[in-house]
């Protein structure tokens, strides 16, 4: 009688019941098969099948030993090689450890790719894939968690009356658990709980207002917006843009300026061909330019400084550049150079700016 042996794994025992038999090509009651691995499983070749009928007397085990190379195995990061003496799989790295992944490692009935973390950042969470998610529990002021996550704001933070209620004194002193990384700060690290620490101010930007969106504080899209000098609000946007060249913007004021999806607010060009910087706030801020190589500058009817670089355009009349003493370091023209000025009082240099309320002269 022949048995063809389907083996899973590296051992499998076989008792016989006591009897006449005799194992052939066997020693010791051991009978060694060789066998290819298919899938994880030991499949032994049809001529490998033992034959224990021949005569004689044999009472107790037979133990059959399957033999192959070992499989080797691979495993994302995040995961390791979890191996027992009867199998092996990839499974999640555990928290306290990272698992930078496995590759071609062999099944040996151990553990491979997980590393434990330093001792000076002991935990992490599960999935952790390198050192650098390793962390500490840090208390940290929730006055210090200046990030607020929802963006188009800044938030001030204060403990949580949950977390007071439920850790005591623990938290009254207005800090919470923080997963500090290496590397992180009181403002940047984690917090165990997320809402340990709540808004109690919410300053949001221009262009948004502050709601209550499931019990959470946010900042949203306004349907009124505030645009400063210098800066108008465009067709169907809610964050006010910095004027452009050859115009300028005087911005919403108190009234401020409604959304609209027809037409900019805020925004006039100037006019007679008359050019301007980006960023102007007036009317005034509209002029001639002087060209200066590539560079510009910008020549107003009235003097922003004093003193003042006269122009005279035949047909257009008297303009005035700002200038100011070299020695002040001014900035230059675009390009990084410089157009100076000599006179009997000293150097000068020319620049562009818009009119600054100390320095405007009528």
């Amino acid at each position: 009688m022949f048995k063809r042996l389907l083996l899973v794994g590296m051992l499998a025992v076989m008792l016989v019941s006591p009897g006449f038999a005799t194992v052939a090509g066997c020693e010791n009651g051991s009978c060694v098969i060789n066998c290819e691995n298919e899938n994880g499983v030991c499949r032994a070749k049809e001529n490998q099948d033992c034959d224990y009928s021949t005569l004689g007397l044999y009472s107790g085990k037979l133990t059959l030993r399957a033999r192959w190379s070992p499989m080797s195995y691979s495993c994302p990061s995040g995961e390791y090689l979890k191996a027992t003496s009867e199998s092996a799989e990839c499974v999640v790295c555990e928290k306290g450890y990272y698992c930078g992944g496995v590759s071609d490692a062999p099944y040996d009935e151990t553990n491979h790719g997980i590393t434990r973390c330093d001792a000076n950042y002991p935990y992490s969470d599960v999935g952790a894939k390198t050192g650098s998610e390793c962390y500490q529990i840090v208390p940290v002021p929730c006055s210090k968690k200046n990030t607020y996550e929802g963006g188009h704001g800044k938030a001030v933070y204060e403990i949580s009356v949950r977390s007071i209620e439920e850790y005591g004194e623990d938290r009254s002193n207005g800090k919470a658990d923080c997963k500090m990384r290496q590397g992180q700060s009181d403002e940047s690290c984690e917090l165990v709980e997320s809402d340990a620490c709540e808004i109690v101010q919410l300053n949001c930007d221009s262009g948004y207002k502050q709601e209550e969106v499931n019990g959470e504080k946010l900042c949203v899209r306004a349907d009124v917006v505030e645009c400063v000098a210098g800066t108008y609000l465009a067709k169907g946007e809610h964050d006010c843009r910095v004027c452009p060249e050859d115009s300028y913007c005087e911005g919403s004021g108190e009234e401020k300026f409604i959304v609209s999806n027809t037409k900019d607010q805020g925004i006039v060009s100037c006019q007679d061909g008359l050019r301007s910087p980006q960023g102007a706030t007036s009317k005034m801020d509209c002029g001639r330019v002087l060209h200066i190589g590539d560079d510009v500058v910008y020549l107003h009817r009235n003097k922003r400084t004093s003193p003042s670089l006269r122009v005279d355009i035949v047909g257009d009349g008297t303009w005035y550049a700002n200038i100011k003493p070299t020695s002040e370091g001014v900035k230059t023209l675009s390009s990084g150079k410089s157009f100076h000025v000599k006179t009997k009082t000293g150097e000068y240099t020319v620049y562009s700016a818009l009119c600054e309320d100390e320095e405007c002269e009528e």
